[in-house]
């Protein structure tokens, strides 16, 4: 079975100080490197960012990586002082610029020779050292029917909140419809979150409402919102 070409995307901002644990930790993965390339977009910091992440990029090149790359946009948005990234006063500004970035990295990034798109908006964590996730953006649609690649609509909270790239006929026109996205078009993969998941979700995922690690989860929530902590089985 030939391995997919996987192509790991991630937006950086004021991050010079996280260049070389970003790529140590790419460095760790058990993915064959020949079948892995990386690409950043570095924007509105006041740092060496940018510099730092090229530099860093040559220990990837001597482990013979596919490919590098870094581009930088300034989209001329920093969060107010004082103000934490998760505060919802910001959030429509603040996922208008994420979604550029995001948009800006595709289209620049993708090329006929990939097949899988990992993308995180934060760094690369420790966890991933011992395997990949499941990437949500595959590029070839001829791997719709394979179960452990696809069925992304199972773990979709609504049905219009994620872009299912298999509807092209590949990364170009992938790329030109996330070009011409417009705020409001991007808005609407939102839409469900005024209401929460679908019932379906609610039901797929309910074993697991239980977990530590969502109680724990709940909890930080609380926190940071003013909520009380629902108990196991019950809404907040």
């Amino acid at each position: 079975m030939t391995t997919a070409n996987l192509l790991i995307l991630t937006p950086v901002k004021q991050a010079a100080t996280e260049a070389a644990g970003y790529v140590d930790r790419l460095l760790a993965l058990d993915y064959p490197a020949e079948n892995l390339s990386v690409g950043i977009l570095e924007s509105d910091s006041t740092d060496d960012t940018l510099a730092a992440f090229t530099c860093e990029y040559a220990r990837l090149a001597e482990a013979c990586w596919r490919r590098t790359a870094a581009w930088q946009r300034n989209f001329g948005y920093r969060i107010p002082d004082g103000l934490p990234r998760w505060d919802p006063s910001i959030q429509l500004e603040r996922r208008r610029i994420l979604a550029l970035s995001r948009n800006h990295l595709l289209f620049n990034a993708l090329t006929d020779d990939i097949e899988w798109v990992l993308y995180r908006y934060g760094l690369i964590w420790p966890a991933y050292r011992n395997g990949l996730p499941n990437p949500l953006i595959h590029t070839d649609p001829s791997q719709l029917g394979r179960p452990e690649l696809g069925e992304i609509e199972s773990f979709a909270p609504a049905a219009h909140s994620y872009i299912d790239a298999t509807d092209f006929s590949g990364p170009e026109e992938l790329a030109e419809f996330l070009a011409a996205m417009t705020d409001e078009a991007h808005l609407e993969y939102h839409a469900w979150r005024a209401e929460g998941p679908s019932a379906e979700w609610r039901t797929r995922f309910a074993p697991f409402a239980t977990h530590a690690f969502v109680r724990l989860a709940q909890a930080i929530e609380a926190i940071r919102f003013g909520r009380r902590v629902a108990a196991p089985g019950t809404q907040a």
